[in-house]
């Protein structure tokens, strides 16, 4: 199966998607988070994101979220315009204000907008490489039902699916019936997103789901960011294997932020976060001591203590 690494807002930024190629790889493809439009335009941080040159050691899907037509052209365009060939829609983001204004998981339920989307997709956009990655619903597991004929007329290269719906956000249990319920209807292949954390969880998916197309890897990859070059090589890395890469993954990562932020804050608001991942790996002491960390010279006197 293909294995892709999920966007993940604040986190699978260029420097995260750079690096993790770089030191790991085995990932098929990485998916920007979220492209938007600000005042009638991409917001000039997400043209940074998708024309960084770090781009070029990875297959980059840049992915879009939007509310009608028009955010859906305008995004589309952009992406065309900065060289990509590949659009990842987004109809999946569980964020409440994401949501409230019609976007993300909001958009399964809007079919006259996903009507005339698929339209412009065939008439304007036929050499785009489009795909979706979407939740069962907003409140309700069945309201996929009511989407899946217009995104099986659609052009689409995949529809990965995480079997949730928004209001859960990241928790509570996956409606794996459902689920298999729209891996048989769809008329695209399916890959699946949603709690892998391990080999096993890739192995268990592959025995339940035998037609599945690929897997989707977000917090998975965070925890353990090796997992996928484990699958693929079928090897699983000892402690100190995972520890050495994970220690020079984060250190190329600091120093990114050191040599393109400006002071501490803005450094250590980057990089703290990603550890608390890793405290099972770390420590409980080691944690704190990061999330605590004041300065630059105080978090690299906690990340010693590793």
């Amino acid at each position: 199966m293909k294995i892709f690494a999920a966007p993940l807002q604040g986190y699978t930024d260029v420097a995260w998607r750079h690096f993790h190629a770089e030191i790991y790889g085995g990932v098929y493809a990485y998916f920007t988070p979220f492209l938007r439009v600000e005042k009638g335009a991409m917001r000039p941080q997400d043209i940074r994101n998708i024309s960084s040159e770090l781009n070029t050691n990875q297959n980059l899907i840049p992915q879009i979220i939007f509310r009608d037509l028009s955010e859906f052209e305008i995004l589309t365009r952009q992406i065309i315009e900065c060289g990509y060939k590949s659009v990842d829609l987004n109809l999946g983001c569980p964020f409440p204000p994401q949501v409230k204004h019609g976007r993300g998981a909001a958009l399964i339920c809007d079919t006259e907008s996903l009507k005339e989307v698929s339209h412009k997709m065939s008439e304007e956009f036929s050499d785009v490489n489009f795909s979706i990655k979407m939740r069962l619903g907003v409140d309700l597991p069945e309201q996929w039902h009511g989407a899946i004929d217009i995104i099986n007329e659609m052009p689409l290269s995949h529809l990965t699916v995480h079997p949730r719906i928004a209001i859960q956000q990241y928790t509570g249990d996956l409606y794996i019936d459902q689920f298999a319920q729209l891996l048989a209807e769809s008329k695209h292949p399916v890959v699946f997103n949603g709690d892998i954390k391990s080999i096993s969880d890739i192995s268990t998916l592959e025995k339940e789901f035998s037609t599945l197309y690929g897997i989707m890897i977000g917090r998975g990859l965070l925890m353990r960011p090796s997992l996928v070059t484990e699958y693929v090589n079928c090897e699983e890395w000892d402690d100190s294997r995972r520890m050495n890469a994970m220690m020079e993954f984060h250190g190329r990562m600091f120093e990114y932020y050191r040599d393109n932020l400006c002071g501490d804050a803005q450094i250590l608001s980057k990089i703290k976060p990603f550890w608390e991942y890793l405290e099972p790996e770390i420590g409980h002491k080691t944690a704190k001591a990061i999330r605590k960390a004041t300065s630059v010279n105080k978090y690299l006197s906690a990340v010693a203590q590793i």
